[in-house]
């Protein structure tokens, strides 16, 4: 979790002044009970099974990883120096 006072002073200002939206009505899709339900992540970290082809830089495609698979066998390819991987080693 990263608190907003533990951001550069440049970032809480740009955060702090975002708007946000509020909605009026209720979302368009029709609620099913979660375990009948299918569950995406979104991430830039590139993380997809040891014998898929890894991501390259830019690229704007998907790998899927089944429920079933170990976690020896995921990877991550996403390289930036910017990038903390501790938790991803761990």
């Amino acid at each position: 979790m990263v608190l907003m006072q533990n951001l550069p002073a440049q970032s809480q200002k740009t955060l702090g002044n975002l708007e946000c939206p509020s909605f009026e009505t209720k979302p368009w899709v029709n609620h099913k009970p979660l375990r009948d339900q299918r569950v995406a992540m979104i991430s830039s970290a590139g993380i997809h099974l040891r014998d898929d082809r890894r991501f390259s830089g830019g690229e704007s495609t998907y790998r899927e990883i089944p429920n079933d698979a170990a976690a020896d066998d995921i990877i991550m390819s996403h390289v930036s120096v910017n990038y903390d991987r501790t938790a991803f080693q761990q």
